[in-house]
């Protein structure tokens, strides 16, 4: 039943019945009908048992195709990512040595950016994977990724589905 405030204290509410009817569902609680609290744990259920799907969650049973070696000078990086043509709602994963760096991207004509940095524990050879989660309306996911090293900029086309994955092989310039 309803209940409408009569007075009120510092501590507490007073509240008497009011005449008012209202049709939204009641709590659960033990006055609650069987059936009312066997659909609310239906539809529970139902919300917990929705997967969550990682990203890049089949890197390792997909073929990895090395596309590009670049060689770099700089310990960081600014990677800019776009889709390549056609905006067709191309979604991707980029990983680096094994790593989720940008997780289920959306490529647009816009430019997602995103600066690495790579420390000197990091081998002299970095992989960047461009991993597919999605193939748009247009097969194959298809997507221009642009490395800024300091003033070399490089510009790589890269194109995946759902059993291979583009790779980019960053080498550390050797100092003299």
């Amino acid at each position: 039943e309803n209940a409408t405030p009569t007075s009120k204290t510092d501590d507490e509410e007073s509240f008497v019945p009011s005449k008012k009817k209202i049709s939204k569902v009641a709590p659960p609680d033990k006055k609650a009908a069987p059936q009312d609290l066997q659909k609310r744990k239906s539809e529970q259920v139902t919300t917990i048992q929705t997967p969550l799907v990682p990203p890049a969650a089949d890197v390792a049973t997909r073929k990895v195709e090395t596309i590009r070696s670049v060689e770099i000078k700089s310990d960081s990086l600014i990677l800019s990512l776009f889709d390549n043509g056609e905006i067709d709602g191309d979604t991707v994963s980029i990983l680096l040595n094994g790593k989720v760096i940008m997780a289920k991207q959306g490529l647009m004509s816009r430019a997602i950016n995103k600066t690495i940095y790579l420390s000197p524990e990091m081998s002299d050879s970095i992989t960047l994977i461009m991993y597919a989660e999605n193939l748009g309306s247009i097969p194959p996911n298809t997507g221009l990724m642009v490395i800024h090293d300091g003033d070399d900029i490089y510009e790589i086309r890269f194109s995946g589905d759902l059993k291979k994955s583009s790779a980019i092989v960053l080498r550390r310039k050797q100092k003299l």
